[in-house]
Parts: C-alpha cells; sequence; structure tokens
C-alpha cells in the first residue's frame, strides 16, 4: 500500500449515520499500491503494477469491466 484515504461514506459511519455497522470498524478502504508479488494462477497483474483498492467484484467481462474509463461492474448492482 502506498497511499490510503477515508472517503466521505467513511466519514457517514463516523457519523453514526449507520447504525447497522458495529464498532470498532477499521475505516479507509480507499488506496492505492503496487504489486509486490502474485500467487499461483493470478494472471491479472504482474510485480510492480500499480494498483487501486476496489470494494466491489468485478466480473472482468461486462461492458464496464472491459472499458478503462469504468469501474463499476454490472453484475454488482
Amino acid at each position: 500500500i502506498v497511499a490510503t484515504g477515508i472517503c466521505h461514506t467513511d466519514e457517514h459511519v463516523l457519523d453514526g449515520n449507520f447504525p447497522e455497522v458495529d464498532f470498532p470498524v477499521i475505516l479507509g478502504h480507499e488506496g492505492a499500491g503496487i504489486v509486490e508479488s502474485i500467487g499461483q494462477g493470478v494472471t491479472s497483474v504482474k510485480p510492480g503494477d500499480k494498483v487501486i483498492l476496489f470494494p466491489l467484484p468485478q466480473c472482468g467481462e461486462c461492458s464496464f469491466c472491459l472499458n478503462p474509463d469504468s469501474n463499476y461492474c454490472l453484475k454488482s448492482q
């Protein structure tokens, strides 16, 4: 991890706007890093690649996943 941040949604958690969230909680799901190593069968990244943390799964096949300017998967709706 090179950098991480607390987003506006995390601020809502701290303000108590999500009563279903139990404390303690780890905030800061936004971040960026550089891949140091990969496991067996990993083909989508390689050591040295810059990556972002993203809390939604991606299918890798829909029009949004295949668009380099998008990061929202149709299947995660």
